[in-house]
């Protein structure tokens, strides 16, 4: 028992420490403990923060002060941590400093330089920034000068393309066969004719109608005669229906009995039984062809055409982040050596804003520009507006995947409040409902925008080849040998028909 006593002599100590702190912390006021604890776990509660943000085409609404999506991130993390905020306004568009201009916007979040702000305060207080409400790449790079958020916006590197110009479907009718197989059929047509024009010359015409072996000149006559299906009557065959029945089978227009010797009569069947499988499959195959919009194909696919195809010219906007990422590349081979190559082969692949860019690729002809996918749909959505037209769509493929956050002065302690609230607002699904709200995709364009996400193409139809039709040719083949066998044939008996006549006329006389 004495024992059990020592060992629980340590956990009495412990509890009497807890419950004197607890008593000492107590006799504070309320009111004082809410607000130092207040300060202590939200270091933005009853702080004023001034937010910067970039003034650029399709993320100002008028309606709103403020950048769209980013404005009510901002909003929502106001009232969620109770802090009020204004925002701030420069020239400056671009991350960093940009062409002529001295400066960028991570200057005015690094440095104390005051700003001209405006919000809904008559005069709010002038200090540096606070907050960059901006694209800001998670990179080592920008670790290195101010403080990171977690990502606020996912995206991904996309090619805006024109849309290639619908042109008048002339060719198909020709589209369902390759040219050996046209070739094999012009052949099989004067091949056909031959065969039964050397048919009409067999010495073996039936002849079950007459007991008497006509004479040569009502040997051809009968030779020539045809079946008439429609009448009952035999009449004289015309010069030109022999090539009536050939074209007629194959045009599905059908055509009269041939000649009643069994040679033609087998070169015949086999035509008609070639002529089927020619024109069921070339009906089938043709539908296809036409009901296909005949559209020359994209420029590019992916950004592996953009550096395969020399003619092809890539434009990015400048100041964002994927051309320091391309133009500060340390690769001596490989995907991003080959885009600083193509970008430093042509004279201007730069832009600068949405209308730059837009009109470089609609100037082109062989011009498409790399951006993020949001930027890229702001710029056909604005388009679409302007000219009511779906002049741009998105490459099939897609191009490095990119997360941004926002950006904060070096050491702040509103990273982690911010961080905070970024994640809460990705599990309520607002990023994903604010998306929706100011990036409306409009439904007549709708399918130039799901290229980048989209299945697999279909399987593409393409002309049926000679292996698909070996068959039919085959049979035309076999058939041509039966006739020429079964007129071998013919004339064999005809010479013994003639012998066998010959010797009755003498024997009679």
């Amino acid at each position: 028992m004495f024992r059990q006593l020592q060992l629980l002599r340590p956990t009495f100590l412990v509890q009497f420490v807890i419950i004197l702190s607890f008593s000492v912390s107590s006799a504070e006021p309320l009111s004082s403990l809410k607000t130092r604890q207040g300060h202590v776990n939200n270091p933005l509660a009853d702080q004023h923060l001034n937010v910067l943000w970039a003034r650029r085409g399709g993320e100002y609404n008028s309606s709103y002060i403020g950048p769209k999506k980013g404005g009510l991130m901002v909003d929502y993390l106001a009232r969620r941590f109770n802090f009020t905020y204004s925002f701030l306004t420069v020239n400056e568009i671009y991350l960093y400093a940009v062409g002529k201009a001295k400066r960028g916007l991570v200057d005015y979040l690094l440095d104390g330089k005051e700003l001209i702000s405006f919000s809904n305060f008559p005069t709010p207080p002038k200090k540096q920034c606070d907050l960059l409400v901006h694209d800001v790449l998670l990179t080592t790079e920008n670790y290195k000068t101010m403080e990171l958020t977690l990502p606020w916006h996912r995206s991904i590197i996309v090619l805006m393309v024109p849309v290639p110009l619908i042109t008048t479907n002339l060719d198909a009718v020709i589209k369902p066969f390759q040219w050996p197989v046209w070739t094999g059929i012009g052949i099989s047509v004067i091949t056909i004719i031959f065969f039964l024009k050397l048919t009409d010359r067999s010495p073996f015409a039936m002849s079950q109608t007459s007991e008497v072996s006509p004479s040569p000149t009502q040997q051809t006559e009968k030779a020539d005669e045809i079946c008439d299906h429609s009448s009952s009557t035999q009449t004289k065959k015309e010069p030109w229906n022999m090539y009536l029945y050939v074209f007629g089978m194959l045009l599905s227009q059908g055509g009269s009995c041939i000649r009643k010797h069994w040679s033609s009569r087998l070169v015949a069947g086999v035509w008609s039984l070639a002529t089927f499988v020619f024109v069921q499959a070339y009906t089938s195959t043709l539908f296809t062809y036409i009901v296909t919009p005949s559209t020359a194909p994209l420029l590019v696919e992916s950004v592996y055409d953009v550096v395969n195809k020399p003619h092809i010219q890539l434009v990015i906007e400048r100041g964002r982040g994927f051309e320091s990422t391309i133009m500060n590349t340390r690769e001596k081979t490989g995907i991003f050596k080959q885009l600083r190559d193509k970008l430093m082969a042509f004279p201007k692949t730069r832009c600068y804003g949405a209308s730059d860019c837009v009109a470089l690729v609609k100037d082109g002809p062989n011009v498409v520009h790399g951006n993020a996918f949001v930027y890229v749909a702001d710029y056909m959505i604005n388009d679409f507006k302007i000219t009511g037209k779906c002049n741009f769509q998105v490459a099939r493929e897609s191009f490095w995947p990119i997360i941004v956050g926002f950006g904060l002065q070096k050491g702040s302690l509103y990273t982690e409040p911010i961080n905070k609230g970024i994640l809460e607002m990705w599990d309520n699904g607002l990023m994903n409902l604010w998306e929706s709200w100011f990036r409306a995709i409009p439904g007549k364009c709708e399918n130039n925008f799901k290229q980048v996400n989209r299945s697999p193409t279909r399987v593409k139809t393409s002309p049926l080849s000679l292996k698909n039709l070996a068959g039919a040719f085959v049979v035309l083949s076999v058939g041509y040998g039966l006739s020429l066998l079964v007129f071998v044939v013919e004339h064999i008996m005809g010479y013994a028909n003639r012998q066998r006549d010959r010797k009755r006329r003498n024997n009679f006389l």
